[in-house]
């Protein structure tokens, strides 16, 4: 239990078929675990329109890395490539009231470590400055389920509402889809006070949980007396202790150019 870095007891695992039989063997067992740790570094690649209020940003992301386990060209590669294709779409320069900002986690699998991270690293009015944070992961699944969270927390189940701002995002989605003829649409209540479109909120709950305070509903046209932050492509470095390497890009020069 805990943050990796906090265990002092090795631990290990077997499958289900390997344990029974273990436990009709009779006798002393004895385990030898033949693991190594070692400390590498993952990384977050951050892009932003130069167009759009940047005091009331839309924040868009997935996460870089994967399991062994786990389809990767699936978890994450289709939100990824997602989030990445609609960046060059849009292009650095769009006809857009609100900024657009493109985040890629990495080491999301071992502890939504990137995006934490990056929440950790913005002051007070840089998390005020976020309306929204979407989260994409595993768009590919060809079983997919047309769900929205239950931002509002109207069925009352789960752990209550989301942060200010979630029954609107829920709302937009519920309509969207229906507006598609995808009648199989449904509310799932949450396992957290976080609103997502993906089967998956971890980064979501990372960034809007730490922004909740100030998360607005509503976005609004650009006025006069918004900020104009210098628009950039920013590469943030996490170390983490793990056993195995995150997938993570090193550098994106030519996201919006």
């Amino acid at each position: 239990m805990g943050e990796p870095e906090d265990a002092r007891i090795p631990t290990g695992g077997v499958s289900k078929a390997s344990g029974e039989a273990l436990a009709a063997a009779p006798g002393d067992l004895t385990l030898i675990l033949d693991t190594s740790t070692e400390t590498t570094k993952s990384r977050n690649v951050i892009a932003q329109t130069k167009t759009g209020a940047t005091d009331n940003v839309v924040v868009v992301g997935a996460h870089l890395d994967s399991v062994p386990e786990g389809p990767g060209i699936n978890d994450n590669g289709s939100g990824t490539a997602a989030v990445l294709e609609t960046a060059l779409q849009m292009g650095s320069s769009p006809s857009i009231e609100n900024a657009v900002r493109f985040a890629f986690w990495g080491a999301e699998e071992v502890g939504l470590v990137g995006s934490t991270r990056y929440v950790e690293g913005l002051s007070d009015q840089e998390r005020a400055d976020i309306a929204l944070y979407l989260n994409f992961d595993m768009l590919g699944s060809p079983n997919a389920g047309y769900l929205a969270y239950d931002g509002d927390n109207s069925d009352a189940v789960g752990e209550g509402p989301g942060p200010e701002g979630s029954a609107g995002i829920e709302r937009t989605f519920v309509d969207f889809l229906a507006g598609r003829g995808l009648r199989r649409t449904e509310r799932t209540s949450t396992d957290g006070p976080t609103t997502a479109p993906s089967s998956r909120s971890e980064s979501l709950r990372a960034v809007c949980s730490a922004a909740r305070t100030s998360a607005r509903h509503r976005l609004r046209p650009r006025s006069g007396a918004a900020k104009r932050r210098r628009p950039s492509t920013r590469i943030t470095t996490v170390p983490r202790t793990t056993s195995r390497t995150s997938i993570a890009t090193r550098s994106l020069p030519t996201l919006l150019q």
